[in-house]
């Protein structure tokens, strides 16, 4: 054991450097993995930490609501302000909605979504919803979200989304 008396970090090599002699505890080769953080923002002062989370609420049908009695032939579908105790909870994919977004289609409570209560234009949301984590890959996330569009994850029925994020200002 060698207590430590000095330490600096190199950040363009990643050597942290300890001890009078400046011996290195921890030196990159090639099997590092050299971090790249990803900044939000034009000052690089916040660092996204983990994916970006997309979060919906809806409504069930015909709550809260009333079809006028001339519309009643054009359409059967009303869905009224968002409010906790009535939205909707039911799976809602399309019959071919390609199976890497199918999930997103599926209710979670806020015990599974580890997601708080926000307030937002319309009240208070609840934590739980229909949940969509951003993959890290811009790739896949452009096909994700392009096929959440196509899909229609975003319909008449929804009432909120929200995106969730944790940053970290390391100043």
């Amino acid at each position: 054991y060698e207590p430590v008396l000095d330490l600096a970090v190199d950040w363009e090599s990643g050597v942290v450097k300890y001890g009078a002699k400046a011996n290195t505890i921890y030196e990159l080769n090639e099997m590092s993995v050299v971090w790249h953080p990803r900044y939000i923002g034009d000052s690089k002062t916040n660092i996204l930490l983990g994916n970006v989370r997309l979060r919906q609420l809806r409504m069930r049908n015909k709550t809260d609501c009333i079809i006028g009695e001339v519309f009643q032939q054009v359409t059967n579908e009303c869905f009224g302000p968002f409010s906790a105790d009535k939205q909707s909870r039911k799976s809602y994919d399309e019959r071919w909605t390609p199976t890497q977004v199918e999930h997103c289609y599926t209710w979670h409570p806020s015990n599974i979504t580890d997601q708080v209560d926000v307030y937002g234009s319309g009240g208070l949301y609840p934590g739980d919803g229909f949940v969509m984590d951003v993959p890290l890959s811009l790739a896949e996330a452009d096909s994700q979200l392009s096929d959440l569009q196509t899909w229609h994850w975003i319909d008449q029925a929804t009432r909120a989304v929200i995106v969730e994020l944790n940053t970290l200002n390391p100043n």
